[in-house]
């Protein structure tokens, strides 16, 4: 179930999302969660951070930067992450393109 909490004219976001996991092969049932934020820095960039995890692992963490090449059409975000735990190998680096269109109807 995720819930977004909106700050300074949607400066600041929080976003919270709890949920359940059942793997019936598995016969267990894992409690997920995820906590994320967006802090807008300018109209076009914005500084991202999110942690996610269940009750069976160390959690994931990564963040970075939101740019919108094309204000509300074009946004590329790009993130550095980890897994908690895991060592170097548990790391990574994402890059992210959201294309935003009309809407439809």
């Amino acid at each position: 179930m995720p819930v977004t909490f909106s700050f300074r004219d949607d400066t600041i976001l929080v976003h919270v999302n709890g949920g359940v996991d059942r793997d019936r092969l598995a016969m267990e049932t894992k409690v997920t969660w995820g906590l994320a934020t967006e802090v807008g820095i300018t109209d076009r960039f914005a500084i991202v951070a999110e942690t996610f995890g269940d009750n069976h692992e160390n959690p994931f963490v990564h963040g970075g930067i939101r740019v919108w090449v094309i204000p509300q059409r074009w946004q590329v975000d790009t993130t550095v992450g980890a897994h908690l735990g895991a060592g170097h190998a548990g790391t990574w680096v994402s890059v992210g393109i959201r294309l935003l269109t009309p809407p439809y109807l």
